[in-house]
């Protein structure tokens, strides 16, 4: 029954508790082991990776922001794509991503530091993608990303990204920090999602940035998303 509970085989090959390592040596914050311990289960994660591997050619060039430890740049990886880069603010997340990916076996895979809207390089890309990342930026996070990735797409490229959907405002609670919900006093945090679109204020947004939406998917989550 241990040997059950604690099989090394997983979507990663490698038991959860050295990518737990790796991330605690880092610097990285826990939840990124969180990410993937449960990577195949956070379905707005693992649809859109299916979606490209199904819809796209492997030979593409992909950029994440926001990408964290590189599960997704991994996953993708896995799956076949060669060409993929990733930046992420967090230098301790970005150290256990370069970690991690000599320890899973991956290659070819560029990781940078730094902030997302001051990426100067000059590569362009056939594919930006931005998830669990946008709704955390103070200011008007979402027309930034289409403005800055209009300069970095190659022609036809796509764009995706997934918001905290407005439905979730229904939920009395949702001007608090879900993490403080169980709080019964006045000591609740401010909610950790600064900004929340209906799908019709999206497609909005897209058209004033010259993009049309080509596929959307609505999540019963908490918090909802699209």
């Amino acid at each position: 029954y241990v040997w059950a509970e604690y099989s090394p085989q997983n979507f990663w090959g490698v038991p959860l508790a050295t990518i737990s390592r790796i991330c605690r040596e880092s610097g990285a914050p826990e939840w990124h082991v969180y990410a993937y311990r449960y990577f195949e289960k956070r379905a707005f994660t693992f649809d859109l990776l299916r979606w490209m591997v199904c819809n796209l050619p492997k030979n593409l060039a992909i950029f994440e922001a926001g990408c964290g430890t590189g599960q997704n740049l991994f996953a993708l990886s896995k799956w076949g794509f060669a060409n993929l880069t990733g930046i992420d603010i967090d230098p301790g997340a970005c150290l256990a991503c370069n970690r991690l990916q000599e320890h899973l076996g991956f290659s070819m895979i560029t990781i940078e530091t730094g902030e997302l809207f001051a990426h100067i390089d000059q590569e362009r890309y056939d594919f930006i993608f931005s998830l669990d990342v946008l709704y955390l930026i103070q200011g008007n996070a979402y027309a930034k990303f289409l403005q800055w990735s209009k300069k970095k797409l190659n022609k036809k490229g796509y764009v995706a990204f997934d918001v905290i959907d407005k439905a979730f405002e229904f939920n009395t609670l949702h001007q608090f920090c879900t993490q403080d919900w169980h709080i019964k006093d006045n000591s609740k945090r401010p909610s950790e999602y600064l900004s929340r679109y209906t799908l019709e204020e999206i497609e909005m947004l897209a058209a004033d940035n010259g993009y049309k939406i080509v596929d959307h998917k609505f999540y019963v989550d908490r918090p909802q998303r699209s």
